[in-house]
Formats: C-alpha cells, structure tokens, sequence
C-alpha cells in the first residue's frame, strides 16, 4: 500500500486540495504545495488555496487544474481555472 498527502483548503466550502506523488516525504509535499501557489505557514493550520489566497475562491467544482483541482474552461491558449486562475498551457501543436 502506498500512501499518498493530500492538502485541503480550510476555507468554508472551498474544494480544492493538492494530492501529493506517491511515496513522497512530507517535507517534499509542503514545497510542492508552496511553491503551486498553497499557503502553508502555520504549520498546524489553517491552510489555503491558491484561489482563497488571492482572494478568488473558494472552489466550488473540481476538476483538472494542477494546482487546486478547481473545473478548468477552455481557451485558445490553454485551460483557465475557474478558481485560481491558473492557465495550463495546450501542448506544443495542439489549439
């Protein structure tokens, strides 16, 4: 069995979480979460999302954005998060 971190927003009513690689350590978790945009200052909580953060959120549909699972739309230049505003680019030749 292997375990896999998951980060939740402590916001009410927000969705979004970072699910971590398996096997990771939670020291490479928490930079990984940090460095997509995660508020993780307090160690013990509370913890917040990108969208939160910036004060966008909460998320309120998951779905595929990499950095807080929020529902993404698309546009010419990629996919948008409804949530944090994340634009993850299309792959070279794809439009």
């Amino acid at each position: 069995m292997t375990l896999v971190l998951a980060t939740v927003c402590d916001t009410t009513e927000c969705l979004a979480l970072h699910i971590g690689l398996p096997g990771a350590d939670d020291a490479f978790e928490r930079a990984a979460a940090e460095r997509a945009g995660w508020d993780l200052t307090r160690p013990d909580g509370p913890h917040y999302c990108p969208a939160c953060r910036t004060g966008r959120g909460p998320v309120v549909e998951l779905g595929e954005c990499p950095r807080c699972h929020g529902s993404t739309e698309a546009l010419r230049d990629g996919e948008r998060c409804h949530g944090c505003g994340h634009l993850t680019p299309y792959p070279p030749g794809i439009n």
